[in-house]
């Protein structure tokens, strides 16, 4: 893949994008297990906000992307890896498996109804806006 200023950018499986995702990961774990141990006792309400705040800025980062300025970095260290490790939708079917049938759907279908718009509120928000350096 091409980049502004020429060259490639690095395979997918190089050393250094891999190292970039293992960054970007472990930073987003560490920080949603700050935020579940911060507000202990409501598992469930703090890793919704966080998959939605986590879906909203990876909507964003999804428009940032598909900018051909964007830099090879991007997705390897923030969508990746930081945010794949700040959100955690596998919590969320762990814990809908043990609310039961009833309580498992509900809770499967907030995820839903507030993640998939948040991220494409993020994606709008960014794409709307002008690439940094450009006059408004």
């Amino acid at each position: 893949m091409p980049r502004p200023g020429g060259g490639r950018a690095p395979s997918a499986l190089s050393p250094v994008v891999l190292g970039l995702v293992a960054l970007g990961g472990g930073i987003g774990a560490v920080l949603r297990h700050a935020l579940t141990l911060a507000v202990a006792g409501h598992s469930v309400a703090v890793i919704l906000v966080i998959n939605i705040v986590g879906s909203g800025v990876l909507g964003g980062l999804s428009a940032r992307l598909a900018r051909p300025d964007a830099p090879f970095w991007l997705r390897p260290v923030f969508g990746v890896g930081l945010l794949g490790g700040f959100t955690t939708f596998s919590s969320v079917m762990a814990d809908a498996a043990a609310a039961g049938p009833a309580g498992g759907a509900v809770q499967i279908l907030v995820q839903v109804v507030t993640c998939v718009p948040a991220a494409a509120l993020g994606h709008g928000l960014v794409a709307r806006g002008k690439p940094v350096g450009e006059g408004r």
